[in-house]
């Protein structure tokens, strides 16, 4: 093997074996390059989020819960708002959170796919400004549905029959929390 082609090898392998640890690495770079520049992006749904928030942290559920925003995102920015912080960068740490766990999902899916290290460390740094983009421009529950849904996906393909019960049960409870999402 030419000097070059070991290098490449090297390298490749050596990613491969770190794929969740550096596409992660990678994602909190992007992170940490774009949030001061756009942590206050927000749209008209992200506010009513925020709002249905301040609601559930301040008690008022009977006003929180309602037909237009589903409750799972505003649930998971109640402990920043009752803690103090902004709303619109409570949203983007939540949507930030977020994004990780998408791609440690991918790559924990790319595992039970049986995908070729390098073709799971691929799928992991092509995902990364996709994620990254939807956790800084959309501002919505939009990644958690995705999060979902990943994990539904990943625990449906390891349904068997000798677990069946146990997974059936998970994914019924993964489905729930997709209709709250």
């Amino acid at each position: 093997m030419s000097p070059p082609n070991a290098l490449k090898t090297t390298v490749l392998s050596t990613l491969t074996i770190h794929r969740t640890g550096f596409s992660l690495a990678v994602y909190a770079i992007v992170c940490a390059v774009f949030y001061p520049s756009l942590r206050f992006m927000i749209s008209a749904d992200t506010l009513n989020y925020i709002s249905v928030a301040e609601l559930y942290a301040s008690g008022q559920w009977s006003q929180a819960v309602n037909a237009f925003w589903s409750p799972a995102y505003s649930w998971l920015l109640v402990p920043f708002i009752t803690a103090g912080v902004n709303g619109v960068v409570a949203v983007k740490i939540v949507n930030i959170v977020i994004g990780a766990l998408i791609l440690t999902t991918l790559s924990s899916l790319a595992e039970t796919l049986k995908l070729e290290d390098a073709w799971t460390t691929l799928l992991l740094v092509a995902a990364v400004p996709f994620v990254a983009s939807s956790a800084f421009l959309i501002s919505t529950p939009d990644v958690l549905v995705v999060l979902v849904l990943t994990v539904y996906l990943r625990c449906l393909l390891r349904l068997h029959a000798s677990n069946q019960t146990r997974m059936g049960a998970l994914v019924g409870i993964i489905g729930f929390a997709g209709y709250l999402s």
